[in-house]
């Protein structure tokens, strides 16, 4: 039996959780003498507890840095690894704090340290972040034997240089079983109107007040509607901008949802108005969904499946986005699901190529 420790804020909520999943079910198919460990900061829903759990897995909740401060946090994670291990790697997802908990892997013999960016530079408190990152980018090439980034601009951010590209798995299973769900009831939505959707956070690097403007150069007639999925710290905000400009016709908030790629088949375009990002698994499941998606260009081209539904837009002009998603909404593409598995090899997105990349830094 192998042993491996995964560093991670959260196992429920977010792209950073769901890539985690993901890479733990490409680990499992890859290699069955693999057995995890979760070190995280709250406790999950009992549905992925158990999830979890039956495979095995411990999950230990410590408090984040913020809450507990450097000692005490590097502590926590250095008694949970000499209590539970012995570990052979131990994979951390903690941007620029992931040398926290590499140091202490190295302090108690842990021979592979793999540190995992996911995000991009923040815009809010920039100074601070930037400060934090500068340090952070250090210390972890320090600590890291090997550094895995979903893309270029998260590599940058979190390490600097010496990362290598891995992508998000995409489970193509999720598209073998999707349900007919009456949306159109569920939202008042008249069945005759183009559907442009939006699933993510509410946080500020997701720029999701941008669809709110965006709908405004549409015309009170014009038969569409903007569909928001999501919840984050920013909802409200958002919620209130769409009732200062007049937008509640043309917005709903449905809130934070699971069904996405049952959401994904009701949208008629995707829209990601992202300040910064990584890798979307969100993007690419509307894409393997048929799904056109109409990208801000500051979201790295690593998302695109060259499958011809990706369209950045160079600009945050909110006439521009409705020119692109005129353009598209409504003209999905049938996949079958060998054109899915066919556009994830071609590119190595598969889950195989993954999970084979994972084993072999977990183990060489």
């Amino acid at each position: 039996m192998n042993k491996i420790a995964v560093v991670v804020d959260n196992l429920e909520r977010g792209g950073i959780a769901n890539a985690v999943k993901g890479f733990f079910k490409a680990v499992m198919d890859a290699n069955k003498t693999i057995v995890f460990d979760f070190i995280t900061y709250e406790y999950p829903n009992k549905e992925i507890e158990n999830y979890y759990h039956k495979f095995g897995c411990g999950i230990f909740v410590i408090k984040s840095v913020s809450k507990q401060g450097v000692i005490r946090y590097t502590k926590s994670i250095k008694e949970i690894l000499l209590q539970h291990g012995p570990y052979v790697a131990v994979h951390i997802h903690t941007a620029y704090f992931i040398w926290l908990a590499a140091r202490m892997a190295k302090k108690v013999g842990i021979k592979h340290i793999i540190g995992h960016a996911h995000g991009a530079a923040p815009r809010k408190n920039k100074m601070i972040y930037d400060f934090l990152a500068t340090v952070g980018r250090a210390l972890n090439r320090k600590y890291c034997t090997k550094m895995f980034a979903c893309s270029e601009p998260s590599g940058k951010w979190t390490f600097g240089k010496g990362y290598t590209f891995l992508p998000n798995v995409v489970d193509i299973t999720k598209f073998s079983t999707v349900s007919s769900n009456d949306y159109f009831s569920e939202f008042d939505i008249p069945k005759s109107y183009k559907v442009i959707g939006y699933l993510g956070v509410f946080e500020r690097e997701k720029n999701t007040s941008f669809l709110v403007d965006i709908m405004k150069t549409y015309d009170e007639q014009d038969q569409v509607i903007c569909v928001i999925a999501g919840a984050g710290s920013l909802f409200d905000e958002v919620k209130t901008k769409i009732v200062g400009d007049g937008q509640q016709k043309k917005v709903k908030l449905i809130g934070y949802r699971f069904d996405v790629i049952e959401l994904l088949n009701f949208f008629d375009v995707l829209v990601a108005p992202s300040f910064s990002e990584g890798m979307s698994l969100t993007l690419l499941e509307a894409q393997l969904s048929g799904i056109h998606c109409i990208v801000s260009a500051n979201i790295p081209v690593t998302n695109d499946l060259k499958l011809g539904l990706y369209h950045p837009v160079l600009e945050y002009n909110p006439l521009l986005w409705k020119q692109e998603i005129d353009k598209y909404v409504g003209n999905r593409i049938n996949l079958s699901m060998d054109d899915r598995v066919y556009a994830l090899k071609s590119i190595a997105y598969d889950s195989e190529s993954i999970g084979t990349q994972l084993v072999k830094a977990y183990l060489d």
